[in-house]
Protein backbone atom coordinates (compact mmCIF):
# COMPACT_ATOMS: atom_id res chain seq x y z
CA UNK A 1 0.00 0.00 0.00
CA UNK A 2 0.87 3.93 -0.60
CA UNK A 3 -0.24 6.56 1.42
CA UNK A 4 -0.51 9.83 -0.32
CA UNK A 5 -0.42 13.28 0.40
CA UNK A 6 -0.10 17.12 -1.60
CA UNK A 7 2.06 17.31 -4.63
CA UNK A 8 5.06 20.65 -3.77
CA UNK A 9 7.93 21.74 -6.38
CA UNK A 10 11.06 21.17 -4.59
CA UNK A 11 13.41 22.93 -7.01
CA UNK A 12 13.18 25.02 -10.00
CA UNK A 13 13.85 21.97 -12.03
CA UNK A 14 11.84 18.78 -10.17
CA UNK A 15 8.63 18.59 -8.33
CA UNK A 16 8.19 16.09 -6.14
CA UNK A 17 5.20 14.26 -4.97
CA UNK A 18 5.80 12.88 -1.45
CA UNK A 19 3.42 9.98 -0.16
CA UNK A 20 2.96 10.31 3.37
CA UNK A 21 -0.21 9.89 6.05
CA UNK A 22 -3.45 11.06 4.32
CA UNK A 23 -4.80 8.34 3.54
CA UNK A 24 -4.93 4.16 1.66
CA UNK A 25 -3.81 3.85 -1.28
CA UNK A 26 -3.70 0.68 -3.15
CA UNK A 27 -1.49 -0.25 -5.61
CA UNK A 28 -2.55 0.46 -8.90
CA UNK A 29 -4.89 3.35 -8.14
CA UNK A 30 -3.28 6.83 -9.87
CA UNK A 31 -2.22 10.11 -8.01
CA UNK A 32 -1.90 13.64 -9.63
CA UNK A 33 1.52 15.67 -9.72
CA UNK A 34 2.83 18.71 -10.86
CA UNK A 35 6.50 18.39 -11.82
CA UNK A 36 8.58 21.64 -13.48
CA UNK A 37 8.46 20.75 -17.17
CA UNK A 38 4.76 19.98 -17.44
CA UNK A 39 3.86 23.61 -16.05
CA UNK A 40 -0.15 23.25 -15.17
CA UNK A 41 -0.36 19.90 -16.42
CA UNK A 42 -1.11 17.39 -13.74
CA UNK A 43 0.76 14.06 -13.94
CA UNK A 44 -1.15 11.29 -13.46
CA UNK A 45 1.25 8.37 -11.69
CA UNK A 46 0.16 4.79 -11.13
CA UNK A 47 2.04 2.14 -9.37
CA UNK A 48 1.99 -1.30 -9.57
CA UNK A 49 2.98 -4.11 -7.56
CA UNK A 50 3.61 -7.79 -8.37
CA UNK A 51 3.52 -11.23 -6.52
CA UNK A 52 6.99 -13.11 -6.07
CA UNK A 53 6.49 -16.63 -5.35
CA UNK A 54 8.77 -18.57 -2.82
CA UNK A 55 9.47 -22.18 -1.99
CA UNK A 56 6.51 -21.63 0.61
CA UNK A 57 5.52 -18.11 0.39
CA UNK A 58 6.11 -14.93 -1.43
CA UNK A 59 6.02 -11.35 -1.19
CA UNK A 60 4.53 -8.38 -3.49
CA UNK A 61 7.71 -6.49 -4.73
CA UNK A 62 6.97 -2.45 -6.10
CA UNK A 63 7.67 -3.44 -9.71
CA UNK A 64 6.23 -0.59 -11.83
CA UNK A 65 5.31 3.01 -12.77
CA UNK A 66 3.10 4.33 -15.10
CA UNK A 67 3.17 7.91 -15.61
CA UNK A 68 0.80 9.61 -18.09
CA UNK A 69 -0.76 13.15 -19.17
CA UNK A 70 2.99 14.33 -19.69
CA UNK A 71 3.32 17.50 -21.80
CA UNK A 72 5.43 18.44 -24.68
CA UNK A 73 7.17 20.59 -22.52
CA UNK A 74 8.70 17.67 -20.45
CA UNK A 75 10.48 17.51 -24.32
CA UNK A 76 14.13 16.79 -23.79
CA UNK A 77 13.64 16.16 -19.87
CA UNK A 78 14.39 13.72 -17.53
CA UNK A 79 12.37 12.50 -15.02
CA UNK A 80 13.42 10.42 -11.88
CA UNK A 81 11.92 7.99 -10.32
CA UNK A 82 12.73 7.46 -6.14
CA UNK A 83 10.64 5.33 -3.06
CA UNK A 84 11.16 5.81 0.04
CA UNK A 85 10.39 3.85 3.61
CA UNK A 86 8.52 5.61 6.38
CA UNK A 87 10.35 8.05 8.16
CA UNK A 88 13.65 7.28 6.29
CA UNK A 89 15.43 10.29 4.00
CA UNK A 90 17.41 7.65 1.82
CA UNK A 91 15.92 5.99 -0.97
CA UNK A 92 15.05 2.42 -1.27
CA UNK A 93 17.02 -0.28 -3.99
CA UNK A 94 14.94 -0.62 -6.56
CA UNK A 95 16.17 -3.06 -8.94
CA UNK A 96 19.62 -4.94 -9.24
CA UNK A 97 19.86 -5.18 -5.65
CA UNK A 98 21.12 -1.55 -4.79
CA UNK A 99 19.80 0.90 -7.63
CA UNK A 100 17.66 2.81 -6.06
CA UNK A 101 16.83 5.82 -9.35
CA UNK A 102 14.66 4.53 -11.57
CA UNK A 103 15.50 7.71 -14.82
CA UNK A 104 13.22 7.86 -18.00
CA UNK A 105 14.52 10.14 -21.21
CA UNK A 106 12.17 12.09 -22.73
CA UNK A 107 13.24 12.51 -26.59
CA UNK A 108 10.53 14.45 -28.40
CA UNK A 109 8.08 12.27 -26.60
CA UNK A 110 9.79 9.09 -27.30
CA UNK A 111 10.26 7.85 -23.46
CA UNK A 112 13.41 5.55 -23.08
CA UNK A 113 15.66 3.62 -20.60
CA UNK A 114 17.83 6.41 -18.86
CA UNK A 115 21.29 6.78 -17.36
CA UNK A 116 22.61 3.75 -14.92
CA UNK A 117 18.85 2.23 -16.57
CA UNK A 118 20.30 -1.25 -17.04
CA UNK A 119 17.65 -3.99 -15.34
CA UNK A 120 14.55 -1.85 -15.97
CA UNK A 121 12.82 -1.62 -19.37
CA UNK A 122 10.49 0.76 -20.53
CA UNK A 123 7.06 0.60 -22.64
CA UNK A 124 6.71 4.15 -24.73
CA UNK A 125 3.27 5.94 -25.61
CA UNK A 126 1.55 9.14 -26.39
CA UNK A 127 2.57 11.26 -23.91
CA UNK A 128 3.02 8.42 -21.15
CA UNK A 129 5.71 5.76 -20.55
CA UNK A 130 5.57 2.77 -17.64
CA UNK A 131 8.61 1.74 -16.49
CA UNK A 132 9.14 -1.59 -15.22
CA UNK A 133 12.02 -2.74 -12.53
CA UNK A 134 13.42 -6.31 -14.60
CA UNK A 135 13.70 -7.89 -10.84
CA UNK A 136 12.46 -5.79 -8.24
CA UNK A 137 13.95 -5.93 -4.77
CA UNK A 138 11.79 -2.85 -2.53
CA UNK A 139 8.85 -4.80 -0.74
CA UNK A 140 5.07 -3.01 -1.62
CA UNK A 141 4.78 -3.06 2.32
CA UNK A 142 8.37 -1.37 3.23
CA UNK A 143 7.27 1.63 0.66
CA UNK A 144 5.54 5.18 1.97
CA UNK A 145 6.58 8.31 -0.18
CA UNK A 146 7.35 7.71 -3.94
CA UNK A 147 8.97 11.26 -5.32
CA UNK A 148 8.77 11.97 -9.59
CA UNK A 149 11.33 14.47 -10.94
CA UNK A 150 12.00 16.50 -13.72
CA UNK A 151 15.61 18.09 -14.70
CA UNK A 152 17.90 18.38 -17.56
CA UNK A 153 18.16 15.49 -20.15
CA UNK A 154 21.83 13.75 -18.81
CA UNK A 155 23.23 11.44 -21.53
CA UNK A 156 24.22 7.69 -21.21
CA UNK A 157 26.67 7.02 -23.99
CA UNK A 158 27.83 3.86 -24.41
CA UNK A 159 31.50 2.75 -25.11
CA UNK A 160 32.36 3.40 -29.03
CA UNK A 161 32.14 0.13 -30.71
CA UNK A 162 30.97 -2.10 -27.42
CA UNK A 163 28.83 -2.30 -25.18
CA UNK A 164 25.37 -1.05 -26.57
CA UNK A 165 22.36 -2.05 -26.51
CA UNK A 166 19.17 -0.66 -28.31
CA UNK A 167 17.79 2.36 -26.77
CA UNK A 168 21.38 3.79 -25.54
CA UNK A 169 22.86 6.87 -26.19
CA UNK A 170 25.48 6.09 -28.56
CA UNK A 171 28.69 7.99 -28.64
CA UNK A 172 27.91 10.60 -30.71
CA UNK A 173 24.82 11.68 -28.72
CA UNK A 174 21.43 9.71 -30.93
CA UNK A 175 19.81 6.96 -30.42
CA UNK A 176 21.04 3.71 -31.07
CA UNK A 177 18.12 2.02 -33.35
CA UNK A 178 20.37 -1.25 -34.99
CA UNK A 179 22.11 -3.55 -32.93
CA UNK A 180 22.54 -6.83 -34.79
CA UNK A 181 24.12 -8.41 -32.38
CA UNK A 182 27.45 -9.04 -35.48
CA UNK A 183 29.72 -7.21 -37.26
CA UNK A 184 28.54 -5.59 -40.30
CA UNK A 185 29.55 -3.23 -43.17
CA UNK A 186 29.21 0.43 -44.21
CA UNK A 187 30.75 0.85 -46.78
CA UNK A 188 33.55 4.28 -46.80
CA UNK A 189 32.64 4.49 -42.89
CA UNK A 190 35.92 4.77 -40.49
CA UNK A 191 34.24 1.41 -39.18
CA UNK A 192 33.97 -0.30 -42.63
CA UNK A 193 33.63 -3.75 -42.43
CA UNK A 194 33.37 -4.07 -38.44
CA UNK A 195 30.41 -1.67 -37.81
CA UNK A 196 28.51 -3.12 -35.29
CA UNK A 197 25.51 -0.16 -34.45
CA UNK A 198 23.70 2.70 -36.17
CA UNK A 199 22.49 6.11 -33.82
CA UNK A 200 20.10 8.17 -35.24
CA UNK A 201 20.71 12.07 -34.21
CA UNK A 202 17.65 13.59 -31.64
CA UNK A 203 15.36 15.64 -32.91
CA UNK A 204 16.83 18.93 -32.46
CA UNK A 205 20.36 18.31 -34.02
CA UNK A 206 19.45 20.83 -36.26
CA UNK A 207 18.79 23.15 -33.77
CA UNK A 208 15.09 23.12 -34.02
CA UNK A 209 13.90 20.34 -36.24
CA UNK A 210 14.64 18.18 -39.09
CA UNK A 211 16.46 20.11 -41.93
CA UNK A 212 13.91 20.47 -44.94
CA UNK A 213 15.57 21.00 -48.83
CA UNK A 214 16.13 19.66 -51.97
CA UNK A 215 17.65 16.28 -53.00
CA UNK A 216 20.49 18.04 -55.72
CA UNK A 217 19.25 20.27 -58.30
CA UNK A 218 20.85 18.45 -60.49
CA UNK A 219 18.72 16.67 -63.31
CA UNK A 220 21.68 15.71 -65.53
CA UNK A 221 23.92 13.44 -63.75
CA UNK A 222 23.72 10.26 -60.60
CA UNK A 223 25.79 10.97 -57.75
CA UNK A 224 26.08 7.32 -56.63
CA UNK A 225 25.99 6.18 -60.07
CA UNK A 226 28.39 3.23 -59.53
CA UNK A 227 26.44 2.16 -56.55
CA UNK A 228 22.87 2.20 -57.41
CA UNK A 229 21.11 -0.87 -57.67
CA UNK A 230 17.03 -0.74 -57.12
CA UNK A 231 16.17 -4.04 -55.95
CA UNK A 232 14.51 -3.70 -52.72
CA UNK A 233 16.98 -4.01 -50.18
CA UNK A 234 20.44 -4.24 -52.04
CA UNK A 235 22.73 -1.66 -53.09
CA UNK A 236 22.02 1.60 -52.14
CA UNK A 237 19.08 0.86 -50.81
CA UNK A 238 20.51 -1.40 -48.31
CA UNK A 239 21.62 -1.05 -44.24
CA UNK A 240 24.95 -0.13 -44.47
CA UNK A 241 24.62 1.98 -47.90
CA UNK A 242 23.96 5.51 -46.77
CA UNK A 243 27.09 6.65 -45.89
CA UNK A 244 28.77 6.00 -49.41
CA UNK A 245 25.84 7.25 -51.14
CA UNK A 246 26.04 10.32 -49.07
CA UNK A 247 30.12 10.80 -49.45
CA UNK A 248 29.40 10.46 -53.47
CA UNK A 249 26.36 13.20 -53.13
CA UNK A 250 28.19 15.82 -51.43
CA UNK A 251 31.63 14.74 -53.93
CA UNK A 252 31.36 12.96 -56.80
CA UNK A 253 28.57 15.15 -58.67
CA UNK A 254 29.53 17.75 -60.77
CA UNK A 255 26.47 19.76 -60.28
CA UNK A 256 24.62 18.65 -57.37
CA UNK A 257 23.43 22.17 -56.38
CA UNK A 258 21.67 22.28 -53.16
CA UNK A 259 22.81 19.28 -51.75
CA UNK A 260 26.71 20.20 -51.66
CA UNK A 261 26.33 24.26 -50.82
CA UNK A 262 26.40 25.51 -47.28
CA UNK A 263 22.66 25.16 -47.27
CA UNK A 264 22.10 21.66 -49.04
CA UNK A 265 20.50 18.43 -46.16
CA UNK A 266 23.52 16.02 -47.01
CA UNK A 267 26.26 18.99 -46.17
CA UNK A 268 24.62 19.93 -43.33
CA UNK A 269 24.44 16.41 -42.47
CA UNK A 270 28.19 15.89 -43.03
CA UNK A 271 28.67 18.63 -40.82
CA UNK A 272 26.49 18.25 -38.03
CA UNK A 273 28.15 17.85 -34.65
CA UNK A 274 31.27 19.71 -35.91
CA UNK A 275 32.26 20.60 -32.73
CA UNK A 276 33.43 16.96 -31.70
CA UNK A 277 34.55 13.78 -33.36
CA UNK A 278 31.57 12.98 -34.89
CA UNK A 279 31.70 15.68 -37.03
CA UNK A 280 32.27 14.01 -40.28
CA UNK A 281 30.62 10.70 -39.57
CA UNK A 282 27.08 11.28 -39.69
CA UNK A 283 25.19 10.54 -43.04
CA UNK A 284 22.03 10.69 -45.06
CA UNK A 285 20.81 7.50 -44.35
CA UNK A 286 19.13 4.43 -47.13
CA UNK A 287 15.89 3.61 -47.79
CA UNK A 288 16.82 0.43 -45.54
CA UNK A 289 18.26 2.14 -42.90
CA UNK A 290 15.66 5.02 -42.58
CA UNK A 291 12.86 1.63 -42.34
CA UNK A 292 15.45 0.27 -39.59
CA UNK A 293 14.73 3.57 -37.99
CA UNK A 294 11.03 3.68 -37.99
CA UNK A 295 11.00 -0.25 -37.03
CA UNK A 296 12.66 0.34 -33.95
CA UNK A 297 11.21 3.94 -32.66
CA UNK A 298 8.25 3.75 -34.19
CA UNK A 299 6.33 6.28 -36.74
CA UNK A 300 5.70 9.86 -35.61
CA UNK A 301 8.08 9.10 -32.70
CA UNK A 302 11.71 10.79 -31.45
CA UNK A 303 10.72 13.75 -33.33
CA UNK A 304 9.55 12.65 -36.47
CA UNK A 305 6.92 14.54 -38.35
CA UNK A 306 4.35 13.29 -39.97
CA UNK A 307 5.73 13.95 -43.67
CA UNK A 308 8.13 12.27 -45.97
CA UNK A 309 11.78 12.11 -45.42
CA UNK A 310 14.70 11.88 -48.21
CA UNK A 311 17.20 8.69 -48.05
CA UNK A 312 20.30 9.01 -50.04
CA UNK A 313 19.36 5.76 -52.18
CA UNK A 314 19.45 7.30 -55.68
CA UNK A 315 16.96 6.33 -58.57
CA UNK A 316 17.78 8.20 -61.47
CA UNK A 317 19.12 11.55 -63.02
CA UNK A 318 15.83 13.19 -61.45
CA UNK A 319 14.51 10.69 -59.23
CA UNK A 320 15.17 9.59 -55.56
CA UNK A 321 13.94 7.37 -52.58
CA UNK A 322 11.56 9.00 -50.17
CA UNK A 323 10.00 7.37 -46.92
CA UNK A 324 7.05 8.27 -45.01
CA UNK A 325 6.96 8.88 -41.04
CA UNK A 326 3.04 9.15 -41.28
CA UNK A 327 2.25 5.64 -42.43
CA UNK A 328 5.88 3.61 -43.70
CA UNK A 329 4.98 4.37 -47.09
CA UNK A 330 7.56 4.33 -49.53
CA UNK A 331 8.26 5.67 -52.58
CA UNK A 332 11.15 5.95 -55.69
CA UNK A 333 9.39 9.01 -57.14
CA UNK A 334 10.99 11.81 -55.40
CA UNK A 335 11.92 14.24 -57.77
CA UNK A 336 15.25 15.75 -56.62
CA UNK A 337 15.40 19.45 -57.87
CA UNK A 338 11.60 20.08 -57.48
CA UNK A 339 10.27 19.31 -53.94
CA UNK A 340 12.17 19.69 -50.76
CA UNK A 341 11.70 17.16 -47.65
CA UNK A 342 13.03 16.69 -43.99
CA UNK A 343 16.62 14.54 -43.50
CA UNK A 344 17.39 13.20 -40.49
CA UNK A 345 21.39 11.96 -39.91
CA UNK A 346 22.56 8.95 -38.75
CA UNK A 347 25.56 7.61 -38.13
CA UNK A 348 27.38 4.06 -37.95
CA UNK A 349 30.09 2.73 -35.22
Amino acid sequence: MLIVGAAFLQTTFAGNITLNSSGLIEFGQGFAATVACSGGNNLTITPQATFKNASNSGSFYFNSVTVSNIPNSCFGDDFTIQAYGNGSSSPLALFNSASTDSVISNNAGTFQVGIGGSGTSVISGSGTFKVTFDTPVALASAVSKVTIQSGKHTPFTCAEGVGCSLGQYGPGGGLVFYAPGNTFTVAGSPCGTSCRYLEVAPYNWNGNGDVVNFWSSDSSHQATASFNVIDNGLGNQAIGAGFLNTLQMVTSNPNTGYIADSSGAAYTIRNYAASDSSAGLWYLPSLGELRQVANYVGLQQFGFATNWYWASSEVSNSQATLFSFYNGDTTTNGTKYASQYRARPIRAF
